[in-house]
């Protein structure tokens, strides 16, 4: 049975980085031996990789993954559109449902993309529709409007 893969934790990273600097004058092959005799493999060609090493230093130790990884949203421009309707019909103090919200969607990208043809694939899942909201910190509910004159 092949070994599982294991992530190496940020502590870990950041003390072989730390050491590499420190004491290894930034070359990062020669942590194989030091780390070896420490009982903590590591690979010359990993440490050699770790080129956002800046990141991985001001990230906390905890941390398992860096921020900003994941797809990126299709189209920028259509959500831009699409939180502008929001917001406008909000304000409207109109009633915002998700099937509405994803309604728009699908029409805002078939109209950023009427030149192309044909369009990329869209469709305004559930899921997207609730990262969508998670992003522009939408909710189903308008925030409440206090009345201080009672006070």
């Amino acid at each position: 049975m092949p070994e599982q893969r294991n992530s190496i934790p940020f502590w870990r990273k950041q003390e072989v980085i730390t050491w590499i600097i420190e004491k290894g004058d930034n070359v990062p092959y020669r942590a194989i031996k030091h780390f070896q005799d420490l009982v903590f493999r590591v690979d010359g060609g990993t440490t050699h990789k770790w080129r956002n090493r800046e990141e991985i230093m001001s990230a906390k130790p905890h941390q398992h993954r860096l921020s900003g990884g994941g797809r990126k949203p299709l189209s920028t421009n259509m959500e831009y559109m699409l939180y502008d309707q929001v917001i406008n019909k909000r304000l409207r103090k109109e009633k915002i449902s998700r099937q509405w919200i994803a309604d728009v969607a699908v029409t805002n990208n078939a109209s950023l993309h009427a030149d192309d043809d044909p369009p990329p694939p869209f469709t305004a899942s559930t899921h997207w529709l609730s990262n969508f909201m998670a992003r522009y910190s939408l909710s189903q509910t308008p925030p409440k409007q206090f009345d201080y004159s009672d006070q």
